[in-house]
């Protein structure tokens, strides 16, 4: 039986140990600057504890006399830091399962502690998020290090444990079964693509909920400062507000992002671009910027950002998209005729990639918005934030929508010089063809024939011109001399410039017959 890799396992504990740290550091700052604090020191590990579980999306409790109140909002900023310390750890050992299982041991510790903290976890659906949280950043850097995602290797442990306890039947894939895992394999690279396409477009998304976001700031500006002014009157409290408003801005962005798509966001009431119900006034300065009730250009004008999705989807998709083969052609084995056939990807297979891609970017946007909302108290606030389904929803037509002509455009406009090039090389082919087949012979003969028509008609010409010639001359003769009253002969023996032109004449004449 396989054993864990102690330098992976290692890794995975150190990831979470330097999140939790650098989560106590600004809490540990706080508690140093706050004159007012009743807690000892040691309740500063204990609430970066907290607030760390509650950054990989652990429900917590918290007590106060008048009840028990659920927090279930996950900081997306503590969220990020730890996806990012898993990915790099996950990157430098190539390992999946030991990096995952020394982050998990670490988180289960640390809900431990924070039991008796002011914020308690619960320790079993903190350690399942702590496990869902790292598992799809441990996989994306050990593909980075290995170039596979891990479950083959995954699936072949299970197998060799299940040999070796023996109660898994060990049964290689063979017939048709094993033909479809060939051709499935054959479109790895489709896969891959429309993922890296798909967490583009989910970026994307995310960027115009933060630009939405940032132009809502801009226009309460005021609103916001006036609140933060009440609320923390001194350094201490506008250091801590400060710093609360930092950790929740990616949760902001990613309201206002689902807002854009058209879902919106609930708190204690329905808020959205096409239409916003009467919120209920919150002491928070980012809640200050929720819209009002009714509709808004701001929200009609935000309708259009997510677009921009689709449109990174279809151009990341149409940029290169001849460079993989089709789905037929990949799924087929390669034969002697085919192989010497370009790759390319047909109009079918783009779609559905884009299609793929666009699956993707629903998914992050689902789970996205899935650790941005959750529970802030109670009754009205017991659940808050982006509907789950109808955010991925929206995501999904959105990017399939925008995506799709986006793809198309791109790849028509990418391969202008390409098709142009064909044309040239069809041109030359039947250029060569028709020399082949003896189309050029009859052109050359056709050339000699009009070579020789053309130097007829030159020699008529020149005649008729030696005609015209003599005649001026014959009338010059008669103007200048009165030959007619010399009587010394006829006209023909008396005047030099007649008897030239007669001769001419003549010739002229016969010159038809001896050509003849």
């Amino acid at each position: 039986m396989a054993n864990f890799d102690r330098p992976a396992l290692l890794a995975g504990a150190a990831a979470a140990v330097t999140g939790w740290g650098l989560v106590a550091v600004p809490v540990f700052l706080l508690w140093v600057v706050t004159p007012y604090a009743d807690d000892s020191l040691f309740a500063v590990p204990r609430l970066a504890g907290g607030l760390w579980l509650l950054g990989h999306g652990g429900p917590l409790r918290w007590e106060d006399p008048v009840g028990v109140a659920t927090l279930g909002v996950a900081p997306l900023a503590v969220t990020a830091l730890a996806v990012v310390l898993v990915h790099q750890a996950a990157a430098r050992t190539g390992r999946i399962g030991s990096v995952v299982a020394g982050y998990a041991t670490v988180g289960f510790l640390v809900s431990l502690l924070a039991l008796g903290g002011a914020l308690q976890s619960e320790p079993l659906p903190d350690l399942l998020w702590v496990v869902l949280t790292a598992l799809p950043a441990a996989m994306t850097g050990a593909r980075r290090r290995t170039g596979e995602w891990g479950i083959a290797a995954a699936w072949a442990a299970l197998r060799a444990r299940g040999q070796w306890l023996g109660i898994w039947p060990v049964v290689a894939p063979e017939g048709r079964f094993a033909a479809t895992l060939a051709r499935i394999g054959a479109l790895a690279p489709y896969r891959d693509r429309a993922l890296r396409a798909g967490a583009a477009g989910a970026l994307a998304l995310l960027g115009c909920g933060g630009l939405v976001l940032t132009v809502a700031l801009l226009v309460h500006l005021s609103a916001v400062g006036g609140l933060a002014a009440q609320l923390a009157p001194d350094v201490p409290g506008r250091l801590g507000l400060l710093l609360l408003c930092a950790v929740l801005l990616p949760n902001a962005a990613v309201w206002s992002a689902s807002w854009a798509l058209g879902p919106g966001f609930t708190l204690s009431a329905h808020a959205a671009a096409t239409g916003t119900q009467a919120l209920p006034p919150i002491a928070f300065p980012l809640l200050a910027i929720a819209p009002g009730p009714g509709r808004s250009v701001l929200g009609l004008v935000a309708l259009l950002t997510p677009v921009v999705s689709g449109a990174v989807v279809g151009w990341a998709l149409g940029r290169d998209s001849a460079d993989l083969p089709g789905f037929v052609t990949a799924a087929m084995p390669v034969t002697a005729a085919s192989a010497d056939e370009p790759a390319r990807t047909g109009r079918w297979e783009l779609a559905v990639t884009v299609v793929c891609a666009a699956v993707c970017t629903a998914g992050i946007a689902a789970a996205v918005a899935l650790w941005a909302g959750g529970a802030l108290g109670d009754v009205a606030l017991a659940h808050v934030g982006p509907p789950v389904g109808w955010t991925a929803l929206a995501a999904f037509g959105w990017t399939a929508g925008a995506g799709l002509p986006a793809a198309y455009l791109h790849r028509w406009w990418a391969g202008r010089a390409e098709r142009a090039a064909r044309r040239s090389a069809e041109r030359a082919a039947q250029a060569e063809a028709a020399t082949e087949t003896g189309v050029g012979t009859d052109a050359r003969e056709a050339g000699d024939a009009w070579d020789r028509w053309d130097a007829r008609a030159m020699s008529a010409r020149t005649a008729h011109t030696a005609d015209a010639t003599g005649l001026t001359e014959l009338i010059g003769d008669l103007i200048t001399e009165d030959w007619a009253a010399s009587g010394t002969g006829t006209a023909e023996e008396t005047t030099p410039a007649r008897r030239s032109w007669l001769s001419r004449r003549s010739a002229g004449r016969a010159r038809p017959e001896a050509g003849a």
